[in-house]
């Protein structure tokens, strides 16, 4: 696995994405550890 850490991206629908572009909220994010766990145990659940 490889992670690349850019540390300026978030995830979220298109709809979070506007609702934070007009109340000028920031989308949360993940640390990067945390994200390459989840990725890792959601590639591992859907093999099986």
């Amino acid at each position: 696995m490889t992670v690349h850490n850019s540390n300026f991206a978030a995830v979220a629908t298109t709809t979070d994405w506007i609702a934070a572009l007009e109340s000028g909220d920031a989308l949360p994010k993940s640390d990067l550890g945390s994200s390459a766990i989840a990725g890792a145990q959601e590639a591992a659940s859907s093999v099986a």
